[in-house]
């Protein structure tokens, strides 16, 4: 009876542990045509995170090409995995090195930035990203939206923080990750159905896509411009 009460209470904390989520926000290198770029993420670059993270920790990948216009990033993405020691086990691996250098053939490595989410206690800060929902681990099974804000003049954090911890109190989210800049406000918010409507913070949003969920070999298109996909793994 010992033994099952132990393996019991084992599984329910590996069920509730926070998973590790990692925000890309990579602008395109200059010496870089839209057109490479865009293929060289399609043809090479998806296909290659995939390959190096599955079975090895990697729990959902969730790229996302903006408009390119200039007001915003190139290209966001949310990566979750298991928890931190085994993305770090993949970071530092020998394949993770050259998969880790392969990020400059398309993206600036002076001005892309990657910030790992951390547990929404009531405060929103610059330059750092926050999760409501640490334990939600299963981002393929939910409907993705991503959103693009701009961060105006008049910006409150105390009005967006309000705002974005009222997002506990709907059913139909699942989580959402958010991060502010001095200039913009990227969010991934995880919805449980499909046809759940999308509510914005009370801020300008520049851009909104809900992801389709796809495995890459079954994308009917590449990801083109304000597109992004659930890969399927």
């Amino acid at each position: 009876m010992k033994i099952l009460i132990t393996i019991f209470f084992i599984l329910a904390a590996s069920s509730t542990r926070a998973s590790h989520n990692q925000l890309w926000v990579g602008f395109k290198k200059k010496d870089v045509s839209t057109v490479k770029f865009i293929n060289g993420l399609n043809n090479s670059f998806f296909k290659e995170t995939i390959g190096i993270g599955k079975g090895k920790g990697l729990l959902a990948y969730q790229p996302y090409i903006t408009n390119m216009n200039g007001e915003v990033p190139d290209g966001v993405v949310l990566i979750t995995y298991e928890n931190e020691e085994r993305y770090n086990a993949i970071k530092s691996s020998p394949e993770g090195e050259r998969y880790g250098k392969s990020h400059w053939d398309y993206f600036d490595k002076e001005t892309s930035i990657r910030i790992a989410a951390q547990l929404y206690q009531g405060a929103l800060t610059e330059d750092a990203a926050f999760e409501l929902a640490p334990a939600f681990h299963d981002w393929q099974k939910g409907t993705t939206h991503v959103a693009i804000y701009a961060r105006n003049p008049d910006f409150e954090f105390i009005k967006t923080a309000e705002a974005f911890n009222d997002l506990k109190k709907r059913k139909e989210v699942n989580n959402s990750v958010l991060l502010i800049t001095k200039k913009w406000i990227i969010e991934y918010r995880s919805l449980k159905k499909k046809h759940s409507k999308f509510i914005s913070l009370p801020l300008k949003l520049l851009e909104l896509k809900r992801l389709p969920s796809s495995s890459l070999e079954n994308m009917k298109e590449p990801v083109g411009f304000a597109d992004g996909i659930n890969v399927l793994f």
